[in-house]
Formats: structure tokens, sequence, C-alpha cells
């Protein structure tokens, strides 16, 4: 018998049933999916906690799932999983900042993050609303925040220069 075989028979069960957790259930975090494999009894003899499995994914899964960030207002960011290719699944950090730079630039005036979250909820299917993307707004460095009434708006910093520059 190869030395290793049985730690890594043993990763490969884990992988399966990662990859079959998070397909029936996406969307979930780390910890649950650590939850289930606990009360399946499948991290016995590994020792399963959610910060085992976000590396595990992260490190030797990244082929077949996808940890996206997701940061809410009054929390802290998490990460949840989905398979690759998933329909529903939560846009990226980068295809995010891609669509919403995108959704700008074809914009006549400034617009409301609740508009770019109903461009960002089209493209991918998942349902974003404004507080969802508030954050990210704020850390694009392209993006201009200026306050109309209650409302922020958002617009491009070099579509702004290219208005005044038209205006003179």
């Amino acid at each position: 018998m190869k030395k290793g075989s049985q730690k890594s028979a043993r990763f490969k069960s884990l992988e399966k049933e990662i990859i079959h957790y998070v397909g029936t259930h996406p969307g979930k975090s780390a910890n649950g999916i650590a939850a289930h494999l606990i009360s399946k009894g499948l991290g016995r003899n590994i020792n399963i906690s959610s910060k085992k499995i976000g590396f595990h994914i992260r490190r030797r899964m990244q082929d077949t799932i996808v940890g996206i960030k997701i940061k809410k207002s009054n929390e802290e960011a998490k990460r949840i999983y989905y398979l690759i290719g998933h329909p529903n699944r939560p846009l990226t950090e980068e295809e995010m900042k891609e669509h919403t730079l995108e959704f700008l630039a074809n914009q006549e005036k400034p617009c409301k993050s609740a508009d770019i979250a109903v461009y960002l909820s089209e493209v991918s299917g998942y349902q974003y609303n404004g507080g969802n993307i508030y954050n990210q707004l704020l850390e694009y460095p392209e993006v201009s925040v200026d306050k109309k009434g209650i409302h922020n708006v958002y617009f491009l910093k070099e579509k702004l220069y290219s208005l005044e520059d038209k205006i003179k």
C-alpha cells in the first residue's frame, strides 16, 4: 500500500461530499458545510472545522467550487460557496466591479445603488439590493458618490470630467 493513500482517499471522500452538499444547498458558508459533515459523521477522523473546510475549498477545490465574499452592511464579510456554473450564484468581486462600471458607463445621468442592484440581479440571477452593494461601490476608485436629497448617487469620475469638458 502506498504511503499516504488512506489520507488521500479520506480527502477524496470529503471533497465528493462537499461537492454534493454545495450542489444541493448552494450559498452555504464553510460553517454550514462543516456542520453537515459532522452531523453525517464524516469529520470523525480529521477533526473538521469551518476554518479547515474554507481552507480546503480555496486550496484544493477552486476548479469546482467558487467562494464568494458577501459583506452585509452591519456584519463582517462572509464567504459563501457555489458550484462553478451555478445559474443563480452571486457575482465575484471582480465580476461585480466589471458589470457595475459597464452599467455606469452606459448611463446618461448619475444613478442610485438600487438601479445598479437591479442591473446586477438581471445579469447574475442572484437577488441584489442597494444595501448589498453600497459598501462595494465605495471601494471602487473609478466611481464617485454624490448626495442627492436623501439618496447617494453614483457615477464614473471620468464621465463627469468628460461632461464638464463638453460644457466649457
